[in-house]
């Protein structure tokens, strides 16, 4: 992902250096590989889609709505009012686990796929960011003063409470020593996971607004350029035609067609017709099943 050296060790002598590091990363992420775009990916819902397509701007929710409980609970000795993540991944494999935890329910499911070199340079323009409606995504009102930044997400098997000369981490290939225990850094919080969630290699968006705005979510503009890059993968058990759908939902979309009605920017999951249904423990048909 960078002209750095595989498995190389960096040493940060503190947090600041260690955050600095890992926006420096993501900001030098390669966009193409032997002439070939390379891309960020998100896990998501047609409903998620189609809030993006319609309104051209992204939804970003609060920390506090994060699956990973170790990294709340580090967050909670911070300041979480004002600070929104939004979360992508630079694995290029696609995975089954993201499609079962993020693109729920199964008949809904959408990948949506962003050029690196389209991202970075979205994320680097003045855009204009909002304060959100939780439960409708629809941006309210225009914050003047909010900071976005973006970086890729270090990993660690340290515990917490743990009393250490130093802390391992590792992002994508490279492998970080930070001194001491980094979770008794603060300034860190939002840069640093727990192993479990390496597989991930997460690429992280953060907006932060200012202390005296109350905010429950964000919204950040898509110029129409960047969302014109936009590439789609239906999920396992997608139901229904999403060139279509996406037709309907934004007649203006870019979806480069070819003929019979098929497109070069929506494709079908590498598990599609591959996965064996499988009912969740609360679902209404494995229960009665079971009687």
């Amino acid at each position: 992902m960078s002209n750095r050296k595989k498995n190389e060790i960096k040493k940060v002598s503190d947090p600041i250096e260690l955050s600095k590091h890992l926006i420096w990363r993501a900001e030098r992420m390669d966009g193409t590989n032997d002439g070939q775009d390379l891309y960020i990916y998100h896990y998501t819902t047609l409903e998620a889609v189609e809030g993006i397509l319609k309104s051209k701007q992204w939804f970003i929710n609060s920390p506090k709505n994060m699956n990973d409980g170790l990294e709340l609970e580090y967050l909670e000795g911070t300041t979480v009012d004002n600070i929104f993540f939004g979360s992508f991944l630079t694995e290029d494999e696609e995975s089954i686990a993201m499609w079962s935890m993020y693109a729920q329910p199964w008949a809904k499911g959408v990948m949506i796929k962003i050029p690196i070199q389209k991202m970075k340079a979205w994320l680097r323009g003045k855009l204009s960011i909002f304060s959100a409606d939780v439960k409708k995504h629809k941006a309210l009102k225009k914050l003047d003063n909010a900071k976005l930044t973006f970086h890729l997400i270090a990993y660690t098997d340290v515990e917490p409470n743990n009393t250490i000369e130093q802390t391992k981490l590792k992002c994508i290939k490279q492998e970080i020593v930070h001194p001491g225990n980094v979770y008794n850094f603060r300034e860190l919080a939002g840069y640093v996971k727990d192993n479990a969630w390496s597989y991930e290699k997460e690429f992280r968006l953060k907006v932060e607004v200012p202390a005296d705005e109350k905010c429950e979510a964000v919204m950040v503009e898509i110029p129409e350029d960047i969302l014109n890059s936009f590439e789609f993968v239906t999920g396992p058990r997608f139901e229904g035609d999403l060139v279509l759908k996406i037709k309907e939902i934004n007649p203006d979309f870019d979806l480069n067609e070819f003929e019979f009605e098929q497109s070069n920017r929506v494709e079908k999951s590498l598990f599609y017709n591959k996965l064996n249904w499988v009912y969740c423990d609360s679902c209404d048909k494995n229960i009665k099943e079971k009687q």
